[in-house]
């Protein structure tokens, strides 16, 4: 009888961390869906902010949390002050590549032409 209940009590167990596993997969898989929509609803082709380099792709996006803090700015940045610059190599091929960026300061007036 002894042999009967700890089987029994390995069994509960199996099944409880059957059903543990379960719930951190689940809640694995929401967390990381969360944090792809966080970007935008948009998929990485209609991105305005994506940018192509041959066959890879590469995410370009700023972000000035003290004026707006859930705006995203892919190429003109509307005011001056703290801006983070974050670059996704969304291509794995890029990832081992050393890779550049410029920074140019631009003016808020238009381009003329001589």
């Amino acid at each position: 009888m002894n042999i009967v209940n700890r089987q029994d009590k390995d069994l509960f167990l199996v099944r409880r961390l059957n059903q543990a596993s379960i719930a951190a997969l689940l809640l694995i898989t929401r967390l990381y869906a969360g944090a792809v929509t966080a970007h935008g609803k948009e998929s990485l082709e209609e991105d305005s902010c994506v940018r192509r380099i041959g066959e890879n792709m590469v995410h370009f996006s700023a972000y000035q949390p003290q004026h707006e803090p859930s705006a995203q700015y892919c190429s003109e940045i509307p005011k001056g002050g703290d801006t983070y610059l974050v670059v996704d190599l969304v291509d794995e091929a890029l990832r081992g590549m050393p890779i550049g960026m410029r920074v140019v300061r631009g003016t808020s007036e238009p381009k003329t032409r001589p």
